[in-house]
């Protein structure tokens, strides 16, 4: 078992405060690589690892077709404007304070 794998499962089966779930987190972010969407350059693809923030964002990104696996590529990144994304031919405005929750990797 990898240390990804068990800061993984920390992640999704323990019942932990939230101060001990961002250092895990920050520590499973090194190791994958991984780095919200608000921090990728324009014009990248990605690929979605993580969905973060409480069951309704989760909800309404999931609705929206942003889904954990899934390939996305940020079109436009305006400095104050939602980020424009294409997933699976869907062009989307999102907010940051969305994006932000949305976890990636680099292709």
């Amino acid at each position: 078992i990898s240390v990804r794998q068990c800061l993984r499962v920390a992640l999704l089966f323990w019942r932990i405060d939230t101060g001990l779930k961002r250092i895990i987190r920050g520590i499973l972010s090194k190791v994958m690589n991984q780095r919200s969407l608000v921090k990728v350059p324009e014009h990248q693809r990605v690929r979605i690892t993580e969905l973060g923030g409480s069951i309704q964002v989760r909800n309404k990104l999931k609705s929206m077709g942003i889904l954990v696996g899934n390939e996305l590529e940020l079109l436009k990144k305006p400095l104050f404007s939602p980020l424009v994304i294409v997933t699976s031919e869907t062009k989307l405005a999102i907010g940051r304070d969305m994006a932000r929750y949305i976890f990636v990797v680099d292709l």
